[in-house]
């Protein structure tokens, strides 16, 4: 069974993130090398693929020898650490995976594979158990070992899809996903070229910390209101990209134009916030 091993697959990550939420001891180097032995195992012995895209000058690379394992094992490890990443505010990280969740159902089951279809509604429901509880008042939380381990099944749903239904590009996947690949990608080069600050060491510079520190200095609300205000604005963005994923998955110049917007849209918001805290 292809689900199971899937779970099996991803199940270092996870064991490993819930030790760290239990003892606060595992070090961000050993938690990014165990994400990268589950990726593995999900590329040779799940058969995890990045399918070609349609777009021939992506497609270019993925076709030289070894190149489409190593960067879907990159992906995976990306997807694993970006939903970690933004579980910052209550629902965002939850909130993100139900929306690609939903969109990966949907487009499946579209197309009449509706055992893909089944695979990621198994996983939406619970989520969406879990959001009803965490949004807004943070009555329960992922931890390293949920976010860890959603967001590795999430991504090995993303690029299964296209996979599994040739109509479907990859890089409407990639677009599915994209809000917080790009917040992490983002965060890595900011690390990197500020000299004092260690580059697996977490901050408050993202979008979203950024931004419920805006309305948290602006706003008489709540703390809670201006939390869950905070998440729902930042979760515009993956809800857009799973809606012009969904909409165009088979237009591949109309996804890579829509994934160039979203990302000037990100960079512009960003602008604006830091301007004005």
């Amino acid at each position: 069974n292809i689900a199971f091993v899937n779970l099996l697959c991803a199940l270092p990550i996870a064991l490993l993130g819930t030790v760290e939420d239990l003892t606060n001891r595992v070090s961000a180097l050993a938690r990014l090398l165990v994400s990268l032995v589950s990726a593995i195992l999900l590329v040779y012995v799940a058969a995890t693929l990045i399918s070609p895209t349609g777009f021939e000058p992506f497609d270019w690379f993925l076709a030289l020898p070894g190149l489409a394992a190593l960067l879907t094992v990159l992906s995976i490890t990306a997807k694993c650490h970006a939903i970690n990443i933004i579980d910052g505010l209550n629902g965002l990280a939850s909130g993100t995976c139900i929306l690609i969740l939903g969109t990966i159902s949907c487009l499946a089951g579209g197309y009449d594979n509706w055992s893909l279809s089944l695979a990621a509604l198994t996983v939406l429901l619970p989520t969406v158990g879990f959001f009803l509880v965490n949004f807004p008042k943070g009555m329960i939380f992922l931890g390293d070992g949920g976010s860890y381990f959603l967001g590795m099944i999430v991504a090995v749903l993303a690029i299964n899809l296209p996979a599994a239904i040739p109509e479907v590009s990859s890089f409407a996947s990639l677009l599915m996903v994209s809000y917080p690949i790009y917040e992490t990608v983002r965060s890595y080069v900011r690390r990197f070229r500020n000299p004092g600050q260690a580059l697996m060491q977490p901050d408050d510079k993202h979008l979203h910390s950024r931004l419920f520190k805006l309305l948290n200095s602006r706003l008489p609300w709540s703390r809670f209101a201006k939390n869950a205000a905070a998440s729902l604005i930042v979760l515009i963005f993956p809800a857009s990209g799973c809606l012009m994923a969904f909409m165009f998955h088979s237009a591949v110049e109309v996804l890579v134009l829509c994934l160039c917007l979203k990302i000037l849209c990100y960079e512009l918001l960003m602008h604006l916030v830091k301007k004005n805290i």
